[in-house]
């Protein structure tokens, strides 16, 4: 099948979407000593709770894997404080753990996002996830937390085309939005269809600390959608920056939006998709 054409346009650690069922929030234990045993992590399946932390109210979480593994902890923070909820993974002597891209499994996750924590190839062992706040005690900030090894039962990473997000069909004057978060084996794949020729305007917003992330438009068979230079549907966004992609003349039909990150793990986004009426003759 041809490609569709339109015309060109020009951290360290610290110190001290389908929904889960998370129940209620729980205490869990303020030491490595007392974690909340997890137990050996089976791959497949997701690990959930719902807690709280603040000063010297830190959660413990003791995991082990049988065998190098694809990892990933979800940190939803709940706070109504407007606190950074921080969450490090760490090894069984209580140091700071590297993932594999050699930048330390830890993110500082502000109030009211979530953010993934991925690492493709966690060595097999034991391990404590910390979860904090330096707001004080008497100001509990609440998180969901979600763990997970290999193929996780959370569909809301979508690595492969085949099993791509669907945003649904478009119709003129509307926009769709989305978040998520890419690791560079690990890209995220968005659906959408429109019923006419039209005008549409992709924006990528890089939440992520340190690492770009790539968006490319593609067409049905996955083939990037080409501009009438030659040139691809397709930006590189640097870290804290927001780019976009114009589509002035995109054709009917379905398409998927691609996200990558060539270096970076769990370096996290935010998107939107808007239609309107074409703005060039055809």
């Amino acid at each position: 099948m041809a490609s569709h054409k339109i015309p060109a346009t020009q951290n360290s650690p610290l110190i001290s979407s389908t929904r889960l069922s998370f129940g209620s929030r729980k205490e869990f234990g303020d030491t490595r000593d007392d974690a909340k045993d997890v137990g050996t992590l089976k791959s497949g399946k997701s690990y959930n709770f719902s807690g709280d932390v603040g000063g010297n109210d830190l959660d413990f979480f003791e995991f082990k894997l049988s065998n190098r593994n694809s990892f990933s902890a979800k940190l939803k923070n709940d706070s109504d404080g407007n606190q950074p909820i921080a969450i490090t993974v760490l090894d069984s002597r209580g140091n700071a753990v590297k993932g594999s891209n050699g930048k330390f499994l830890f993110s500082n996750v502000k109030a009211l996002k979530t953010f993934t924590l991925k690492d493709s190839k966690l060595a097999a062992g034991t391990y404590f996830l910390r979860v904090q706040s330096a707001q004080p005690r008497s100001k509990d900030e609440d998180y969901e937390l979600s763990l997970s090894i290999g193929k996780s039962s959370d569909n809301s990473s979508s690595g492969s085309i085949g099993n791509a997000q669907s945003l649904g069909s478009i119709s003129l004057g509307q926009t769709r939005t989305g978040l998520g978060s890419v690791s560079s084996n690990d890209p995220d794949f968005f659906k959408f269809d429109i019923g006419g020729t039209s005008r549409v305007v992709t924006r990528l917003t890089n939440n992520s600390f340190s690492q770009p992330i790539a968006l490319t438009i593609l067409d049905r068979s996955g083939n990037p959608v080409r501009k009438t230079n030659g040139s691809s549907l397709f930006v590189n966004v640097d870290d804290g920056e927001t780019g976009s992609i114009l589509a002035p003349t995109l054709s009917s039909g379905t398409y998927y939006l691609r996200f990558t990150s060539a270096e970076g793990s769990g370096e996290r986004y935010s998107f939107s998709v808007q239609r309107s009426a074409a703005t060039t003759p055809i």
